[in-house]
């Protein structure tokens, strides 16, 4: 950060340039901290330029009068007035208590970083039109703000999403029915185990009296299925005791198929027993996946797996919902799946089914990190290892394997 031209500039790029007669010069790409605006400008070696100090705070937003937007410091609670214009169209998102981080120059405010995200009530959705269906377009809608939005005509008012404060546009979506299937899976599981942990994908983790036990739920995987009226959507509920695994389900409440496993017992499909693919042969197989999205996951890894897999396999399928990508593969739909980063409460219950079916799962490595790493290949007794190969072959060289 410097000072030239009056104004304040943070160095791009800076470049050393000795063209040999006249001495060096350094070759600066600037910009403007206030205004965006780029400047290229060179300055003599010999040139004095001054360096300017910049504090940045954690401030807690306290309320909005006029064009002043107000923060606290949280450290000496000193407040100080942002006007409304150097925040932007961002500020339409700043909530009560809301933490930003500010930039200040002598006590000055240059700039307000607000969070990434915000969860908002959408407050009115606008009917669907006839002709219009979840999966092809999209209709307008209204948060609480007042900030219009495009959203799947799938969702309804009273749901709550996940908005960027960037654009205000809809990032992932929390639906109501994630909340209340929570809820309700909280108390009738609370009621019936009352002493048992619980860990749910929205509410984190909450110890119980007995240290033994702890549920591990997912209480609507598939939500962004469920919102864009795809019917392939489940509930996941698993059973851990001192750290194992012993009990799982997960229910598909569309086609009423629940698939249910306990240690010892077996894989069930409602009351028929599931046994996994007898299929031997890569080139016969049909392989699930899940796919990273946005920033998660490493992409260029994944697309050497996808390449490989694909290359190899009779075809790879992506239904967006992993607990039933599991409970497929112990049904024998699927003859294999993998996928990356996956949390506890994707996997637990289908990581049962498999092994009650008589297939195999692993981390990608041949381990049992799965819980912690959450990265899973999950097939049948004969493609589960030639499947790990060439999927660990892909990682290493970064393109399909050969």
């Amino acid at each position: 950060m410097l000072e030239h031209q009056n104004k304040l500039w943070i160095v791009l790029k800076r470049e050393l340039v000795q063209p040999g007669k006249g001495g060096s010069f350094a070759q600066v790409e600037l910009r403007d901290l206030r205004g965006g605006n780029k400047l290229n400008e060179r300055f003599r070696t010999q040139e004095t330029v001054e360096r300017v100090r910049l504090d940045e705070k954690d401030m807690q937003f306290l309320y909005m009068e006029g064009d002043q937007a107000t923060f606290m410091d949280n450290d000496n609670f000193e407040q100080v007035s942002v006007p409304r214009e150097l925040i932007g169209d961002p500020a339409d998102f700043l909530r009560d208590g809301m933490v930003c981080q500010v930039m200040l120059h002598e006590g000055t405010p240059l700039s307000v970083e607000m969070p990434p995200s915000v969860t908002m009530q959408l407050v009115e959705a606008d009917p669907v039109v006839r002709g219009q269906t979840a999966s092809s377009s999209y209709k307008p809608g209204r948060l609480e703000n007042g900030r219009r939005v495009m959203i799947p005509p799938y969702i309804e008012a009273g749901t709550r999403i996940v908005v960027s404060t960037a654009d205000g546009g809809p990032g992932e979506f929390v639906s109501t029915a994630d909340l209340r299937a929570e809820r309700t899976l909280t108390n009738e599981l609370s009621r019936a185990r009352p002493g048992y942990g619980l860990l749910f994908e929205e509410g984190g983790a909450s110890e119980g009296s007995d240290p033994h036990h702890r549920w591990i739920v997912d209480p609507l995987d598939g939500t962004t299925n469920f919102l864009h009226g795809i019917p392939h959507f489940a509930i996941s509920i698993a059973l851990e005791r001192d750290g194992e695994i012993v009990a799982g389900i997960v229910y598909e409440p569309t086609r009423d198929e629940m698939f249910w496993a306990e240690k010892g017992i077996g894989a069930y499909l409602n009351d028929r027993r599931l046994r996994v693919s007898a299929r031997r042969q890569l080139g016969e197989a049909l392989i699930g996946t899940g796919i990273p999205f946005g920033e998660r996951g490493d992409h260029p890894a994944y697309v050497a797996t996808l390449a490989a897999v694909a290359a190899a396999t009779s075809g790879v399928r992506r239904l967006g919902a992993a607990a039933l990508d599991l409970a497929y593969v112990a049904a024998g739909r699927f003859d294999g799946f993998w996928e990356f980063g996956l949390s506890p409460w994707d996997i637990a219950a289908g990581l049962l089914l498999v092994r009650e079916a008589g297939g195999f799962v692993s981390d990608l490595a041949g381990g049992q990190t799965m819980m912690a790493s959450g990265d899973v290949l999950a097939a049948n007794d004969r493609l589960h290892l030639p499947l790990a190969a060439l999927i660990r072959q892909a990682l290493r060289s970064g393109r399909p394997a050969a």
